[in-house]
């Protein structure tokens, strides 16, 4: 179902591509629900899309990496926002592979962050669009995921199963009679954002969060379903996972 003024549902809402993603929504006045776990963040991000023209700005404070909550989470932010129309999952974290490594606490909470929470969150816009006839749900990986390297395999782990779960989430989707579902997987490479503070920057690889965001909005409009941005990233990953053992083992990846 198609509203005038549709409402995106920004998951991971106080992240710096959320934010640059929320400000394109502003633009094109729709109504916008940003949900995080940082609440003065968010409230400065409420105050700074109103001021760039969203229709409606809400904000609702959760634990999004908390995968036991998410049903009772999922619920309250339909009361809040009274329908959906698209839902962009952008949270995460990246982590320091040595720490994983050392503490099974680390592990499992990256794992739940990156990979569990963020299935059930899709799972549950999934229904939800099902039943409502149409919906969007973008959900941003990494090309990490498509090969295990020793310096971030843990993370990588992760979203390596989140890109098999989405396409497995788009193939039902595309076998739908009653309902027309998008379902997009995003695939970035190095961006700029707080997240990314602990490594050197600069260079050809390196993309804004305004850039990637840029690229979601266009994919969305466009119905694709797997992009990597930028569009390089296919190429270059694309060499690295069909490295033959024997070669990649001697690589410092």
């Amino acid at each position: 179902m198609k509203h005038e003024n549709p409402t995106v549902l920004v998951l991971g809402g106080t992240s710096a591509v959320a934010m640059a993603y929320a400000r394109n929504a502003a633009k094109a006045e729709e109504n916008i629900v940003l949900v995080g776990r940082n609440k003065s963040k968010l409230e400065a991000n409420v105050v700074d899309l109103k001021a760039r023209g969203a229709k409606s700005v809400q904000s609702y404070v959760c634990d999004l990496g908390d995968s036991t909550e998410v049903e009772a989470h999922w619920s309250a932010l339909l009361t809040l926002a009274g329908h959906v129309d698209r839902v962009l999952l952008a949270y995460g974290v990246l982590g320091e592979q040595s720490e994983s490594q050392d503490s099974a606490n680390i592990l499992r909470r990256s794992l739940e962050i990156n990979f569990v929470s963020t299935a059930l969150w899709s799972e549950r816009a999934f229904q939800y669009f099902r039943q409502h006839g149409s919906g969007q749900i973008t959900v941003i990986g990494s090309v990490a995921g498509d090969r295990g390297r020793q310096s971030n395999y843990h993370y990588g782990a992760a979203k390596g199963a989140l890109a098999i779960f989405m396409d497995g989430m788009a193939h039902r989707a595309a076998k739908l009679k009653e309902a027309k579902l998008k379902i997009l997987l995003i695939k970035p490479g190095f961006i700029d954002t707080p997240m990314t503070d602990h490594l050197e920057k600069g260079g050809p690889l390196w993309a804004s969060p305004e850039k990637i965001a840029a690229i979601i909005r266009k994919s969305e409009r466009r119905g694709k379903r797997v992009v990597y941005a930028p569009w390089f990233w296919r190429f270059i990953l694309m060499i690295i996972r069909y490295l033959p053992f024997f070669v990649f083992k001697r690589s410092s990846l």
